[in-house]
């Protein structure tokens, strides 16, 4: 568990180990919970990441902006701490069992893996750029990093994230299919 005191160190420590889910408040200082979500769901290193809003804000208003954004569950203050774990947990184990059914699909076809639009748009980009090498024996996992203008472990932790497979099984799935 990290904690962040705002949301521009929260943002911060997201990008930089890519955590398996982000519960934020919507009032921080200096950036808040809207801002921190979308900046996480537009940023292909962490467009995955399932984020959980809490607020003292109850309106269907203020529960729609959230979701709007990409939150993917939003919890209104006062709330139980039980109904908070479970929330997480669900979030966490359904990310978990989608990466583990689609791991064994392939080929990957994105827009068949439920994911949002930007991991649509990497996923697109990943599978386009192994399939221009495949016939390039020499291709490589930080051959694949740099046409996706990612680091390596940025991508391992994407792709591990996204469908339970490595850099390098997808590359050597790809090939086999």
């Amino acid at each position: 568990i990290y904690e962040a005191s705002d949301g521009e160190i929260g943002l911060s420590i997201a990008r930089d180990i890519v955590p398996d889910i982000v519960i934020s408040d919507i009032s921080m200082p200096v950036m808040d919970g809207y801002q921190l979500c979308h900046s996480l769901k537009t940023d292909e290193r962490t467009s995955h990441v399932p984020v959980l809003l809490l607020s003292a804000r109850a309106s269907q208003e203020a529960k729609l902006t959230g979701l709007d954004i990409g939150a993917d569950e939003y919890i209104s203050k006062p709330f139980s701490w039980q109904e908070l774990v479970a929330r997480a947990q669900n979030l966490v184990e359904n990310r978990k069992k989608l990466r583990e059914r689609f791991s064994r699909i392939l080929p990957i076809t994105p827009s068949e893996l439920g994911v949002s639009s930007m991991d649509e748009v990497f996923l697109s980009k990943v599978m386009a750029s192994i399939e221009r090498s495949m016939g390039d024996e020499s291709f490589s996992v930080e051959d694949l990093a740099e046409d996706v203008a990612m680091s390596y472990s940025h991508l391992h932790r994407k792709l591990t994230a996204l469908l339970n497979q490595s850099p390098n099984q997808l590359i050597r799935s790809v090939r086999l299919q």
